[in-house]
C-alpha cells in the first residue's frame, strides 16, 4: 500500500468520488462480523479534471458478487434548450408499418447495466427513431 500511496501522491491523483451505495465491498458475514469497505474507486490527475470535469462514478446496484460494479459516466448530463421540440408520443404509430420493429430491436439492445439511465437511453432512442414518422 505504501508503494500505491507513493505513485498516488506522486502523480497528483484524486479519488473522482462517487453516487451510490457507500461500500463497494462486503465480506457476507453476519452482522457481528460483517466488515463493509469502499476499495473500488476511480481517480484522476488535474490534466484529466480538465478535460472531464462533468465526469460522475456510481456505485451500480448489488451484484452477484462480493463487488458492487461501480461506473465512470464520462458525458455531461444533456441540458434542455427551449429550442428542442418536446417529444409526444403519437398513439397513430401503433398503426404504423414497423413501429413495434423499431421500438423491439432497441429494446432487445444489450448493455451491461440495468440502471435508470439505460432505460432512459432506450427510451429516447425509441422517440427519435418515431418523431421521423412525425
Amino acid at each position: 500500500m505504501l508503494h500505491f500511496r507513493k505513485v498516488v501522491n506522486d502523480c497528483l491523483l484524486r479519488d473522482i468520488g462517487f453516487n451510490g451505495p457507500k461500500f463497494t465491498w462486503c465480506n457476507g458475514r453476519e452482522s457481528g462480523s460483517s466488515i463493509s469497505v469502499r476499495l473500488d474507486q476511480f481517480f484522476g490527475n488535474p490534466q484529466w479534471w480538465n478535460c472531464f470535469a462533468q465526469v460522475r462514478v456510481i456505485h451500480e446496484g448489488v451484484a452477484y458478487s462480493d463487488h458492487i460494479p461501480i461506473c465512470l459516466h464520462s458525458e455531461a448530463p444533456a441540458v434542455a434548450s427551449g429550442r428542442e421540440k418536446l417529444f409526444r408520443f403519437e398513439a397513430m404509430w401503433l398503426g404504423e408499418k414497423g413501429c413495434d420493429n423499431n421500438v423491439e430491436d432497441i429494446w432487445r439492445r444489450v448493455t451491461d447495466s440495468n440502471s435508470m439511465d439505460d432505460l432512459m437511453n432506450k427510451i429516447s432512442a425509441c422517440g427519435q427513431r418515431l418523431q421521423v414518422w412525425n
